[in-house]
């Protein structure tokens, strides 16, 4: 069997676009009909999509029932454990308390393997009937939950047999009478919110009989399972109810009695009529009875063809023409069906249909039917109005016969749960007199026709009275309008006079501030997030929103609408929009509807990189009404992660250390995040975004930023196609850096081919790679950090710099040949003041040597790394009409004090920004931008609001201060390191340490007072301190000369405003520091880092974060 797929995702399915969305990464078809809201996610196809599809579903087509989010699993690091925990008493000595672990590959090897079609079907399957009169405990399946697939696994017999249970007692190390006596667990690793995992079980004898054909199945259509069906690994139990079926199965147990799982005890069962509610259930105890547990699916047609709203002309009384009615049937544990009837007249008399057997889906070698069977039946169509229900309604019903003699019931039988819903299916056909057409309706289902503009509702929604919904004798059961208990409970007085429009209502969207609507009254959930069985991410979907119908399909008992009651705040204002969201028609005392007094804005960011994070962080932080919603869309499949750090990746290939918050982030604040999306063109005049992606839709704004950040420079060097050549900038060019290094190993000899030497270790013998030489070409900060990542990977590292020295626009002459020396020392080689004339290649045009132009000077490499600058990203700015500075300048999008571009309503931060002539090409000026944009967005606009005049806040230019660790050299430049010494009047002090490689260059004020910049190299323990000397401006309390060699004296202790900066890299003032470390009683540097995020950027800042912690702790 070929598996075409890592992960099979099935034909035509796609990806959420929206990050806020846990299941965001799992493709899926965009025609499938969700049945809950967006997690967890359940879902069935359209029933006449189902059908088209053929007797075998495709994976993208088939039916969905998830517990949780679909959890993300990797087949290399998936593994099956069978336990053996039996009874002393029935197994041999040391045979219990046994396992064995299985991984992915080790089954996919196993010699026993086995492929058959297998029908699905959730117990629950045409639910939405039963719904319909009484609400069940269940949400609303309509008949499309069940498909049928080729599943291709190992059969869980032969997996048994190998830790020694067969039903041949001369394999068996435990006798029949034992093994009968025992179940077979599964587990899986989906843990549903504080109900646990999911699991159940099945008898050890029926798991080991070779004709029931249960499997773990690794396949689904010849592909590895998608994720929403298991994968990597998952039950098959044909014949029984899909709730038996564990997906993502990791462990299977041999236990002397049945699961006590909670979904095992709880789930899937049939109770008495007389069971009206969960809380009856429990008290009487009906969870634990055994005979109300269902296993095997019971007995189902169901009619497909008339679809629902389908239209068929009405014949002359004479016509002999026919209509082909069809449709699908099945039944459980492995019988055959042997006839489907079809009646047009109530069931006074029958039609036989023809069973449509195949190859495919028919009975296996031991005679059993684990498949659906299609049938179709002619009738005249001219009989429909002889035999019909009246003059103007016809009525399709069918049912089905097994070889038990099995058929199904004429009325439906109403159930806690909504299981097993299987009365004869019934299609009504009304007569339109006015086009002389009939108009088929289907039990459920909705359908709105796009000429007629009308819904063309499911029968039973007006058909409550008929015969077979209250058949005599029957419990009768109230409706389900008439049960809501919500609307019976009285509001409190104080929740009674408040009274809020749904667009109040939308601004309650973040996890601390979530509300919900239910029946038109409104809750406060903040409270109930961490206690809440499905986790907080389940409320957080519907935040701000009405869900009424969501809520009814997951709750219905009592105790759960007693408890959504306790946190109800108010009801919501009879306006035009919120009648439209009220699933009742009665609006007796509607009221005036209430004006919204603050105004909602939409702002779209784009770049989803540290800058258009930041800005995402503080507008929401800056918003505590909600008055703004965030869309910010990123190119790179991956959020944000912090580019700083890039080296580290190289340690461990784990991108999650370079994270700068959970994806759970963007749900709990709100924030609808694209990732892997490129914006195409931006609209100013309808101020709207396209994307390149034409499947999806234009995004309007009512603020736009840019913050697409900058590119790494390619020069134009003949050759820099050649493979071989990088630039360091993203994760992906580490990957491919990484994957160029590993794809072009080769062993020197044979032996060391013999002997498994790996090649993928890191890092990579240099015996067995045919990459051992790198150049770095450009000795900038991108350059030495490059330089130590492929040091790291044990290659020889050559750095070349067209200038006479490294960091040239850092560091001075001296502090440079103080860099330099610490560098070599540390086994990179520089080579300073020579260009880069050409990439030499050979004939399969890999990278071979650099040429500098100057005769045979040729460097040998085979790896070539640019890191000569970046150069800022305005290519959709320019697409877009918005003004940028011309190349020569320097490039990037033109932005004034208030970051605005010359378009209104259109801003831009970062390293895409040019400001008064100026590019910042680090991260803290970028950082500085986001915030002072996010102030003047909230303020100015509270400003038109509240005619309230708001503090003036704008960008004057940032301090290009940083402190750097390069190659494990300390390296920092601040204040003003590079001044014009005359013109501003500043004396340089220099110190100089060349054993200990060590310079220190400071610049003070001629009359010895202030500190104004400086360099350090080697020792930048008190980078901090200096910088914070040159912030606040204070007067130095001891000489200069003890400022250069690095004595604090009493500086240490001067008082610093609660306005100055510690943390440049994030923009963190002492006073937010203070005001965390009091406010937050924080006691732990890390929880000060984590709240603040002082110190998290370059890490220069810590020693004095640290300080303030201590500090205040004493006091």
């Amino acid at each position: 069997m070929v598996l075409q797929s890592e992960i099979g995702f099935g034909r035509d399915a796609k990806p959420s676009l929206d990050i806020s969305n846990p299941d965001a990464w799992v493709e899926r078809r965009p025609e499938l009909v969700k049945l809950t809201g967006v997690t967890p996610f359940n879902c069935e196809a359209p029933l006449q999509l189902l059908m088209a599809d053929g007797e075998i579903t495709s994976c993208g087509l088939h039916y969905v029932r998830n517990h949780g989010n679909v959890p993300k699993i990797t087949w290399e690091s998936h593994t099956l454990t069978v336990y053996e925990e039996l009874d002393a008493s029935y197994s041999a000595p040391g045979s219990y308390n046994e396992s064995v672990k299985y991984s992915m590959d080790d089954l996919v090897n196993l010699p026993v393997q086995r492929s058959i079609p297998v029908l699905l079907v959730c117990a629950g399957n045409r639910r939405k009937e039963q719904n319909m009169k009484r609400a069940t405990i269940g949400f609303n399946w309509g008949s499309a939950g069940c498909s049928t697939s080729m599943w291709t696994g190992v059969p869980l017999w032969a997996l048994l047999e190998l830790s020694g249970y067969s039903l041949d007692q001369n394999k068996s190390k435990m006798s029949s009478s034992d093994m009968r006596k025992h179940y077979v667990w599964f587990e899986g690793v989906e843990k549903i919110g504080n109900k646990g995992i999911y699991g159940t079980s099945v008898p050890l004898m029926a798991a080991l009989d070779r004709t029931q054909d249960m499997m773990v199945a690794y396949a689904m259509n010849d592909e590895r399972l998608p994720p929403d069906h298991g994968y990597p690994l998952r039950v098959i139990l044909p014949g029984y109810i899909g709730g038996r079926m564990v997906k993502w199965l990791c462990a299977i147990r041999i236990k002397s009695y049945e699961s006590d799982n909670y979904w095992h005890v709880n789930d899937n069962r049939v109770l008495p009529t007389e069971v009206l509610s969960r809380e009856i259930a429990e008290q009487g105890g009906w969870w634990k009875k055994p005979e109300y547990v269902i296993n095997h699916l019971n007995i189902q047609s169901v009619i497909t063809k008339p679809a629902h709203a389908e239209e068929l002309p009405v014949p002359d009384a004479d016509s002999t023409e026919t209509y082909l009615v069809q449709g699908y049937a099945y039944t459980g544990g492995g019988k055959r069906l042997i006839r489907v009837e079809l009646s047009i007249d109530h069931g006074e008399t029958w039609l036989l249909a023809e069973l449509h057997h195949s190859d495919k889906t028919g009975p296996t070698e031991y005679g059993k039917q684990w498949c659906w069977i299609f049938w179709s039946c002619p009738v005249l169509i001219s009989e429909l109005i002889s035999k019909g229900l009246s003059a103007t309604e016809v009525q399709f019903c069918v049912r089905a016969w097994d070889d038990s003699m099995n058929t199904q019931p004429k009325y439906m039988t109403w159930n806690l749960m909504g299981m097993m819903n299987n009365p004869w299916h019934r299609v009504f056909g009304k007569i339109d007199f006015s086009e002389e057409k009939y108009v088929f309706q289907h039990p459920t289902n909705h359908t709105f026709t796009e000429a007629d503009k009308q819904v063309i509702r499911g029968w039973m929604d007006t058909k409550f009275d008929l015969p077979w919904m209250n058949p005599t004798n029957s419990t009768k059961l109230p409706s389900r309008k008439e049960v809501n208990p919500v609307l019976k409970q009285p509001l409190t007085a104080k929740a009674a006079d408040r009274v809020y429009t749904m667009a109040e209502v939308a601004k309650h969207n973040r996890k601390e501030d979530c509300w919900i609507i239910v029946e038109g009254f409104i809750y406060d959930c903040s409270r109930f997030m961490d206690h809440h069985p499905g986790g907080a991410t389940a409320i957080m979907v519907h935040a701000g929103k009405d869900c009424t119908d969501e809520f009814h399909d997951i709750h219905s008992s009592a105790s759960s609408y007693q408890q959504l009651f306790t946190f109800c705040v108010g009801k919501v204002a009879m306006d035009i929009a919120t009648i439209q969201h009220l699933p009742y028609e009665d609006t007796v005392g509607a009221r005036t509807p209430v004006k919204l007094d603050v105004a909602r804005w939409q702002v779209v960011v784009v770049g989803n990189g540290m800058v258009g994070q930041r800005f995402c962080e503080k507008l929401r932080k800056n918003d505590p009404e909600g008055n703004y919603q965030i869309i910010c869309v990123g190119e790179e499949s991956r959020r944000h992660y912090n580019r700083m750090r890039l080296t580290e990746y190289f340690d461990n290939r784990d991108e999650g250390v370079l994270y700068l918050a959970d994806e759970s982030w963007y749900t709990d604040e709100g924030v609808t995040v694209k990732l892997n999306q490129r914006v195409d063109m931006i609209d100013i005049e309808k101020k709207q975004v396209t994307m390149e992606n034409a499947d999806c839709p234009p995004i309007s704004y009512d603020y736009l930023v840019m913050a697409t950040g900058s590119y790494a420079f390619l020069p134009p060097v003949p050759g820099h196609k050649q493979r071989g050549v990088f630039v360091y900038r993203t994760l992906t060019d580490l990957d491919e850096m990484l994957m160029y290094v590993e794809d072009n190993m080769k062993c020197e000899n044979e032996a060391e081919v013999d002997s498994g030497t790996s090649c993928s270790s890191s890092p990579i013998p240099t015996s067995i790679r045919s990459v051992q030489v790198a150049a770095v070409v450009g000795g900038g900060l991108l350059g030495l950090e490059a330089a130590k990542a492929l040091l790291d990977q044990g290659l020889t590292v050559y750095v070349v710099e067209r200038s006479s020295r490294l960091m040239n626009r850092q560091l001075d002459q001296d502090g440079a040949k103080i860099l330099q020396k610490k560098v070599e020392a540390l086994g990179v080689r520089c080579i300073t003041g020579k260009r880069c004339k050409e990439i030499l290649g050979d004939k399969d045009e890999r990278v071979t040597g650099l040429d500098f132009g100057e005769g045979d000077d040729v460097l040998d490499v085979q790896m070539v790394v640019f890191a000569t600058g970046v150069r800022p990203r305005t290519d959709l700015a320019q697409k877009s009409g918005i003004a940028i500075e011309e190349a020569h300048k320097g490039g990037g999008i033109i932005v004034d004090d208030n970051l605005a571009t010359d378009v209104p309503g259109v801003y831009a931060i970062g390293e895409c920004v040019n400001h008064m002539g100026k590019l910042y090409g680090l991260v803290a000026p970028g950082y500085h931008m986001a915030e002072v944009l996010a102030w003047r967005m909230i303020h100015r606009n509270a400003e038109i609001l509240l005619d309230k005049p708001s503090d003036d806040r704008v960008f004057t230019g940032s301090d290009m201060s940083t402190r750097l660790k390069l190659l494990g050299v300390d390296v920092a430049v601040f204040g003003d390191f590079c001044p014009d010494i005359e013109a501003v009047g500043v004396v340089p002090l220099v110190y100089k340490n060349p054993m200990e490689g060590v310079y220190r260059k400071l610049y003070f004020t001629s009359d010895g007072k202030h500190l104004t910049g400086g360099i350090l190299v080697g020792d930048a323990s008190d980078y901090s301190q200096l910088l914070l000397l040159v912030q606040s401006k204070s007067l130095l309390q001891i000489s200069p000369g003890e400022v250069l060699v690095g004595k604090k004296g009493d500086s240490e202790d001067m008082p610093l405003a609660d306005d100055a900066l510690v943390c440049f890299c994030n923009n963190v003032t002492k006073g937010e520091i203070v005001e965390a470390i009091t406010e937050e009683n924080i006691c732990d540097l890390e929880d000060l880092k984590a709240c603040t995020k002082a110190g998290t950027g370059c890490g220069g800042c810590v020693p004095t974060v640290k300080t303030l912690l201590s500090r205040l702790m004493t006091i």
